[in-house]
Order: C-alpha cells, then sequence, then structure tokens
C-alpha cells in the first residue's frame, strides 16, 4: 500500500512520531527534507542514465570531476557520476517505493547512520527496482546506488525514530 503525501504527513509520520517522542506540538516533529540518489558508473554512461531515467521518470544530473587526479585516470571535466535529489511528493513516493519493494531484499549491514544523522543505503545493483525488471535485456551491467535520506533534526535517536517508522526497517 503506497500512501499519498498529504495522508503521509499527517496520519502516518505525525501519529506514531507523537506518541513516541511526547510532543504536544506537531511542529516539532522531525521530517525528512530529502534524498540523494548518487550513481558512480563511469565505463557505459547511456546505461547508468537509461536505469535512472526508468526508475525515477527524469533525467539526471550529471557531476563532473573538479580536479585532476593521475592515480585515478581521472580527468578535469570527465563525467563521474549521477545525482538526483528528490523532495515532496516525489520523495514519499520513493520512500513507499523503498520500504515495500527494495528495503525487504536488502541485507542490513548496507544501511547506515552517519553523524549528521543521515541515513545511507547502499544498494550493490540496481536490479531490485520493479522498474527494471522489464528493461532486464537493456541494461546487462550491474549499476550499484547510494541513497542518502536526509532529515531535519539533528539528533540521531529522534531520526532512527523517524526513519523506522517511514522506512518500517531496523536500524542498528
Amino acid at each position: 500500500m503506497t500512501y499519498s503525501y498529504n495522508h503521509f504527513k499527517t496520519n502516518v509520520a505525525s501519529s506514531n512520531l507523537i506518541s513516541k517522542l511526547n510532543v504536544n506540538n506537531s511542529y516539532l516533529i522531525p521530517s525528512i527534507i530529502k534524498a540523494d540518489i548518487n550513481v558512480n558508473y563511469r565505463t557505459n554512461i547511456t546505461k547508468a542514465l537509461y536505469a535512472l531515467q526508468l526508475i525515477f521518470g527524469r533525467k539526471a544530473k550529471l557531476i563532473k570531476a573538479k580536479k585532476s587526479v593521475a592515480s585515478f585516470n581521472l580527468r578535469e571535466g570527465s563525467i563521474t557520476s549521477y545525482k538526483i535529489s528528490l523532495r515532496g511528493e516525489e520523495l514519499h513516493n520513493f520512500i513507499s517505493l523503498l520500504s515495500m519493494h527494495i528495503l525487504p531484499k536488502l541485507d542490513k549491514k548496507f544501511i547506515n547512520v552517519d553523524r549528521k544523522s543521515n541515513i545511507n543505503i547502499g544498494i550493490n545493483d540496481i536490479k531490485v527496482f520493479p522498474q527494471i525488471e522489464h528493461e532486464y535485456d537493456r541494461i546487462s551491467a550491474s549499476i550499484g546506488m547510494n541513497i542518502s535520506i536526509v532529515a531535519n533534526n539533528n539528533n540521531i535517536s529522534i531520526n532512527k525514530l523517524l526513519i523506522k517508522d517511514t522506512l518500517k526497517c531496523i536500524i542498528k
């Protein structure tokens, strides 16, 4: 079951977190601001771009190298990765897709919380997304992805409660 954006904000996240945090004002409840999706894939650019367009329905932003690094065989101005930022209704549609279809297939060791209480999820192969299944022939290579979910609170324990409520997964 996928939630609409308004239903998610008013019913699902707020009612569970109000009871757990003992807060009277609903504006004190933390919320998820954005999700950044990064794909580093330099060997075949078109496959990675096509896969991201299938999953998210829009074109990814190209990230170019700022400096040349000889040991990595990287030149200034060459494409290093692709980035998509999701906010608002797109973000909550993606989070519902993530919690229902993708996280049950992943190992929990790929979910990490950093010092700024961002949640980072590493996906080894993007073929776990249901949008890719019918286009399996065109994307033959395994493409990895990093998902960074940013909340507006700096307290790690409160953000863990928020992510447990929204993603319905166990975070260490």
